[in-house]
């Protein structure tokens, strides 16, 4: 477990697979009405106080869970209150099923970037559709990759995509659901980029 106090009233959890197993937590399951969960939880809260003297005992809070590919989770626990009146209670968040939608000009340049990502290790489901002559990409967003990315200010997979497509609405793709072809449904990135070369 990594813990890393963001400042007096933001508190990041780095949880490992083997950290949610010891502490018997899914996040996909995590519901704070749940008495063991409530005991896990606070237990890492009061191991946090003791390693970052992060205290949210009388705190309101509001905790974020982003879960991760590896089978951990990152939370983030934010206070809501100065802990004066208010009683400790945990708020959870699951990110929403966000994506993030490109258009291109060429076909090329769809796998051009397709490419890039796929060098860069994007591993998230994508797909792609074609409408006449424009293409369009729809990524998965991996969130604690994004937020972690920006943090160091790394460049993100929207950052990579957009040298050579225009970021769109993600409502968009319900218009290309109807009125475009799919011609890529699942794993578009690592199908399409295996097509690039550099002359494409």
């Amino acid at each position: 477990m990594e813990l890393l106090r963001i400042n007096d009233k933001k508190l990041k959890i780095l949880l490992t697979k083997e950290d949610m197993t010891a502490y018997s937590l899914t996040a996909e399951t995590l519901d704070y009405n749940n008495t063991e969960t409530k005991r896990a939880f606070w237990s890492i809260l009061d191991e946090a106080k003791h390693k970052t003297g992060f205290d949210a005992a009388k705190d309101k809070i509001y905790v974020q869970i982003y879960p991760s590919r590896g089978g951990g989770c990152e939370l983030y626990v934010t206070k809501l209150t100065d802990g004066k009146h208010a009683s400790a209670r945990l708020m959870t968040e699951k990110p929403p099923a966000e994506k993030l939608l490109f258009r291109f000009e060429t076909l090329g340049d769809l796998l051009a970037a397709c490419a890039c990502l796929a060098e860069c290790g994007f591993a998230e489901d994508s797909s792609a559709y074609a409408e006449t002559h424009t293409c369009y990409l729809a990524l998965e967003k991996a969130w604690e990759e994004e937020e972690e990315k920006k943090t160091l200010r790394q460049p993100t997979s929207a950052d990579l995509v957009a040298e050579f497509g225009k970021r769109l609405s993600p409502t968009y793709e319900a218009f290309l659901s109807e009125h475009a072809e799919c011609i890529c449904p699942h794993n578009a990135v690592e199908r399409l980029a295996a097509l690039y070369t550099p002359h494409s």
